[in-house]
Parts: C-alpha cells; structure tokens; sequence
C-alpha cells in the first residue's frame, strides 16, 4: 500500500506540473462559469429551474458527466504510453510491484486528477450560489450530486482510460471508441436509463417527476448544451422550483457500486498487460535484429584500406567534400513535401479506402449534405493532427529537429500546411463544386476551418507535449460545432471564416513562441 500509495501521489504531481493540466483546469472553470451564468443550459420544455443550491448543484453535475467526461477521458489517458516513452516503465518493471497494482495504481491517478477538476467546479457552484442565487446555500442538495453523480462518472472514465490504453487491440482506435461509447451512454441515459454510468437518467428523472407533480400537463422534453447566443434571449415561459434528488438508500448504493465496478475495470486488464516486458512488446527482437553481425561487401574492403592509410591532414578535406547534394527547391517547399509524405507513410488500406470514400462522395453527393460530410471529413484526420504539435517529444526527435536552422519556425510552417492540406484535399469535391456554383464564401469557410484547425493542433501540441489535450478539446468541439451545427462553434460553417483566419494566425504565432521559448532554454 505504501508504493501503491507513492505511485499515485508521483503520477498526480507530475501531471499537475504540465501545461495540459493547467489549460484543461482553465477548461473546468470556463464550463463552471458557463454554467453559473446560463451559457450552460438545463431545460424540460418550457420550464427551467430557479437557480437554488439543488439547481446548481444539479447543473455543475450534468456539465461535469456531459462535457467533462469527453475531455477529461483524452487527458488522463496518456499515462501508461508516458511512462512507456520516458522509460519510467522500464525502472517500474524491475521492481516487485504487480500489474494488478500498476494498473490500479493508474486509475486511481487519473481518479485524482478528475477529481480535483470535480472539486473546482464545486467551488464554483458554491460561490454561484452565495453571489448569484436568491437562495440560501444548502449543503446537502448543492454537494449530494457532486458525490453521488461526479465521482462515479469520472472514476468510471479515468478506469476505462487505464483499460484502453493497456489493450493492444483498443488502443490505437481508444479516441474514436471512446467517443461512439460516451455517445451512446448520453443515447441510453435519455432514452431508457438502462446504461446511465454518468447519471444524466438520475437528475432527469427526479426533474421530471417534481415537473409532473406541478404540472400534471406537462408532457416532457429534458435538455441540455450550451448556448452560445445571448442567454437572455432565450424566454421560459414557466420558471419552477425543484429542491433537489430523493437520495435513497438503493439510488446511493446504486451509484456507490460504480466505485467498486470502475477497480474491476482497471485491474482487468492486468490479466494480459505486458508490464514493460520487452519480449512482449515487440522491442527485444528489434534489439536482436540490430545486434545481427554486418556482412561487408568485398568490393569496398579496398576503399576502406585506402581511407585508413590516409595521412590525418588529409582527413578534414576529404570530409569537407562528401557533402549532400543539396536540393533545389527552397527549404520550406522541401519541408512541406517531407511532411506530407510523414502524413501519407504507413497508414493501413482502410484509412485509404475511407479517404477516397469522403472524397468520392463530395464530387457524387448534394451539396445539402455538404454539412454531415464535412463533419466526417474534420473527424477523420484528427488523430494526425494531433501528434503535429509534440511528435519531437512523442519520438524523442527533439535534439535533431531544433538543431536545424530556423527549426521553430520553419518545420512548424511546413507541419501547419501539411496538416491543413487533409481536409482540404478530402473536402476538395465540395469546394469545387462550391466554386462552380459561386458560393465562395462557403469554400472559403472550409479552408480557413482547415487552416484554424491545424493551428490549433499545433498550439495545444507545443504546450502540453502531449497529443491527447488537442484530441479532448477538439473532440468537443468537434461535436457542438460541424456536429451539431453550433454557428458561434462551427468552423466549418460559413459564417466568420475571417475569425477563424485570424485565429489561425494567432495560433501559430502561439505555438513559434513556445518552441523559441524551449529552444532558448534547452
């Protein structure tokens, strides 16, 4: 318990100390503040509820089960390739510790750091309620979902984290499972309640059955997003009081049993983790492959006999002449070629056959489903766009890259053009067939959202060093905006396609100065 205990208080510091966690922290206050100020919306019909301790309580719930566990699933699950890339995972398997407790220990890790997220936004709901509510605090009513519905919701995402990441046949694709999982847990939890990890069913359906008791006409209709339009404009006819969930001892008992159901899944898959096992990871065989002995060729034995006569004075010249060719094409043109053949290099059939699928379909399909398309075609790449920003890191390149001239600036412009180049190139039926039928400003739209995008994946990638910030946030985004059709959140859409150029710009401008930043103080 002792090293379990350690593990974890380690793991936890080292990821508070990250950049990641100080935006995904800003993140969670952004989401409370929404929340307290309406921007955040909770609403059965025509009704909304007077904003008491029970009110907030049970909006900073649902923002944490609905918003918080997308994002908070892409931050945490990193842990285990962290350890695997820093080599911490090599110390650890020479140690006594089990892989039961290893993984344990990893999901109770990542339970702290959404924890401490949960513990913000109830701060925030707290002075929401000592500033802005007409009530007074109540304890109870206000902390209960905190506990009873925030808790369990994350437990279970920081565990399903852990056994993604440790299962070889799910993690390469853990981003897009999770994503259709959350997805139908939302589905379930709105529909019957059968499948409700995150507790939406719960505060629905006490909501309801209060709404009912006041309004036996009321013939439902429960939902919840933010509002990206002025708050104010949006008039309910019938505002009504609600004093919070009948906790019993079965509901309790029923969301307490997720604690233990959360351990079962993070310790699973410790059944077949590989604990760092070389032999197991594919690593001792490129380790015994590189140690083969050289065969060398006979014609060159004469050439080597010669160079090691040499006199030493003639060895500096001889240097000086084998230079490279060098190319002919600028240096920056060069870079984007290489970093679109990094784009294209080793990716398997189906990720071809889906890429010329969306393509296909923009040249054959109405420009009516031009929407649903161009939310496919901005999902599809987000997984390369992600590693833009901290492939120096994630491949250990960092030394070589910043030794080039120009190297936080030049690759970074190559990275951003390369990057942008996939949607656009998926999307290229729709923009021409935009062009032809004069609607520029909707072509316009897709190559600044292209262009913003990238930008983004690169800043957030330059900050955290990390690819899973950009995914969680981009994931969300990705769901209210192209998704959904949120304007305000759209930047495929065609409204300001002018905010989101210059966001790219700025962006960029982000993220060069943050690698001058590393680079000066490497």
């Amino acid at each position: 318990m002792n090293a379990l205990f350690h593990l974890i208080r380690a793991d936890f510091l080292e990821r508070v100390r990250r950049y990641s966690f100080l935006i995904t922290l800003a993140f969670a206050v952004y989401l409370g503040l929404a929340a307290a100020t309406g921007q955040v919306s909770l609403r059965l019909g025509d009704y909304s509820g007077i904003p008491n301790s029970a009110w907030v309580g049970a909006v900073m719930a649902m923002t944490i089960s609905v918003f918080l566990s997308l994002v908070g699933f892409y931050i945490v699950s990193s842990s285990v390739q962290r350890d695997t890339q820093t080599r911490v995972g090599s110390i650890l398997a020479a140690t006594p510790m089990s892989r039961f407790a290893y993984t344990l220990a990893k999901a109770l890790s990542n339970f702290a750091v959404l924890a401490s997220m949960v513990a913000v936004l109830a701060l925030v709901g707290v002075s929401t309620v000592l500033f802005r509510a007409a009530a007074p605090v109540q304890i109870w009513p206000l902390l209960s979902p905190f506990l009873f519905i925030a808790l369990p919701a994350v437990a279970i995402v920081a565990a399903v984290a852990v056994f993604f990441e440790t299962t070889p046949i799910l993690r390469t694709i853990s981003s897009f499972l999770y994503f259709f999982l959350w997805t139908f847990s939302l589905a379930s939890a709105s529909q019957s309640g059968a499948f409700d990890p995150l507790g939406i069913h719960v505060i629905s359906a006490s909501m309801t059955q209060s709404l009912k008791a006041l309004d036996p006409a009321y013939q439902g209709g429960f939902s919840f997003g933010i509002i990206v339009d002025d708050p104010a404009k949006i008039v309910l006819r019938h505002p009504f009081l609600w004093t919070g969930i009948h906790w019993t001892a079965s509901a309790i008992l029923g969301r307490l049993l997720l604690f233990p159901a959360a351990a079962l899944i993070a310790l699973t898959p410790a059944l077949w983790f590989h604990r760092f096992d070389p032999s197991r990871t594919g690593l001792s065989r490129r380790l015994r492959f590189s140690c083969q002995p050289a065969t060398l060729n006979p014609e060159i034995l004469p050439a080597m006999a010669i160079t090691a006569t040499l006199p030493p004075a003639i060895e500096p010249a001889r240097l000086t002449l084998a230079r490279p060719n060098q190319s002919a094409l600028p240096a920056l043109v060069t870079l984007i070629f290489g970093e679109l053949r990094l784009v294209a290099a080793r990716r398997k059939w189906y990720i071809y056959a889906i890429a010329a699928g969306l393509t296909l379909a923009g040249f054959l399909s109405p420009l009516s489903a031009a929407q649903g398309l161009l939310a496919a075609i901005f999902l599809v790449p987000m997984l390369v766009w992600s590693r833009l920003g901290a492939r120096e890191d994630l491949f250990a390149t960092r030394s070589l890259i910043f030794t080039a001239p120009q190297a936080s600036l030049r690759p970074l412009l190559a990275a951003w053009v390369a990057g942008a180049a996939l949607p656009i190139t998926l999307a290229s039926g729709i923009l021409l067939r935009l062009a032809l039928a004069g609607n520029l400003s909707a072509a316009a739209a897709i190559l600044s959202g292209a262009s913003f995008v990238t930008a983004l994946a690169l800043a957030l990638g330059a900050l955290s060093r990390t690819p899973r910030l950009f995914e969680g946030i981009y994931i969300f985004w990705w769901y209210v905006g192209p998704l959904q059709g949120e304007p305000g959140l759209n930047f495929a859409g065609p409204l300001y396609p002018a905010l989101w150029a210059t966001l790219s710009i700025v962006l960029i401008a982000l993220a060069w100065l943050t690698r001058t930043l590393r680079l000066r103080h490497a």
